[in-house]
């Protein structure tokens, strides 16, 4: 569940910062799966010399166009946060012809109890043992990394099953029970290994 705050100096249309949420929308749809209704960009508009951003640290050239976005998100992984880090400049280029060197991104983490949506509730925390909106979620293009993130992440919590059970011998009908588990966690690793290639292709 993202929240945006969008920085860009004065005098850009309307038109201008709704292609640029669009953008940033569809940067996170391909790259992090967000459900379509997760969309929550603020934007602010700067004076020239309110927003003082270098203009050639980091060997890149900024211009006066350059925006900064500044996202608030529950925890992503490494290869979600270089996916969208790559992806929003592309975009951006092609909508709004606004130069990669010119999109600054910064992130910061929180939890769930850090979210209410309305209502004065902390709906993620109420949502933790349910299915949520992000199970809502469109095919995307781009989505073969966090694919294979989520199908490695699915065998790697069967390895940490099997890891216990077998150390504490707890698995029900003995060796029988422990080739069970095995077969299942093999068959869920094909399966999120089978999503990852679909989704990649898409």
């Amino acid at each position: 569940m993202p929240l945006i705050h969008v920085y860009l100096n004065k005098g850009k249309s309307s038109e201008y910062r709704s292609a640029v949420s669009d953008a940033l929308h569809e940067a996170f749809l391909e790259t992090w799966n967000i459900p379509v209704k997760d969309r929550f960009h603020i934007f602010h508009e700067t004076k020239p010399t309110d927003l003082q951003i270098d203009k050639q640290m980091w060997e890149v050239e900024r211009s006066d166009d350059v925006i900064v976005f500044h996202v608030f998100t529950s925890p992503r992984t490494s290869e979600m946060k270089l996916a969208f880090y790559e992806r929003l400049p592309q975009i951006l280029e092609e909508k709004v012809q606004l130069h990669p060197d010119d999109v600054f991104v910064s992130l910061a983490s929180n939890t769930r109890e850090d979210w209410s949506f309305g209502n004065g509730k902390a709906q993620l925390l109420d949502a933790q043992n349910h299915a949520t909106p992000e199970a809502i979620v469109v095919p995307v293009r781009n989505a073969s990394s966090v694919g294979r993130s989520r199908a490695f992440s699915t065998l790697a919590g069967c390895g940490r099953a099997l890891t216990s059970s077998l150390a504490t011998h707890k698995v029900v009908g003995g060796a029988a029970g422990k080739l069970s588990l095995v077969a299942a966690c093999g068959a869920s690793a094909f399966i999120g290994g089978a999503l990852a290639l679909r989704f990649g292709s898409d």
